[in-house]
């Protein structure tokens, strides 16, 4: 398996944690990557022009050409990191449960392509399917 470098994690199984534990491969890629669709754009000192904050659009009025515009946004945003070769993304959300289903399929620069899976809440960030 192609090395992307070793990382932090930021999440602890599927919840956003600082458990600090190191991470290689594709997960430090899913992280990262999840990071990305988890900060607010201007909230990094290094980046102010990066991130989206998925979190944001949880209690918004949004339509299909927006779901759709924001899974654009979100590929851009995933191809941004230099390990990303490509990234197609779909985004649904319920507004029974107040959830936004984020599935992305990541191809790094050198391997196969993997999923990435997030459900966003006002009150939880779960990755899924970081494979």
């Amino acid at each position: 398996m192609p090395n992307y470098g070793e990382d932090l994690s930021t999440y602890r199984s599927a919840t956003p944690d600082l458990s600090f534990t190191r991470i290689s491969s594709r997960r430090a890629v899913a992280e990262a990557v999840a990071r990305r669709w988890l900060t607010r754009r201007g909230s990094l000192v290094t980046d102010t022009d990066a991130g989206i904050d998925l979190r944001d659009w949880i209690n918004a009025s949004v339509t299909q050409a927006d779901l759709y515009a924001l899974a654009g946004s979100l590929k851009t945003e995933a191809e941004r990191d230099e390990r990303v070769a490509d990234c197609d993304v779909t985004v649904s959300f319920d507004p029974s449960t107040n959830t936004l289903a984020v599935t992305g399929s990541i191809v790094p620069i050198d391997s196969s392509a993997f999923r990435l899976v997030l459900n966003v809440s006002d009150v939880t960030v779960d990755i899924l399917e970081p494979t």
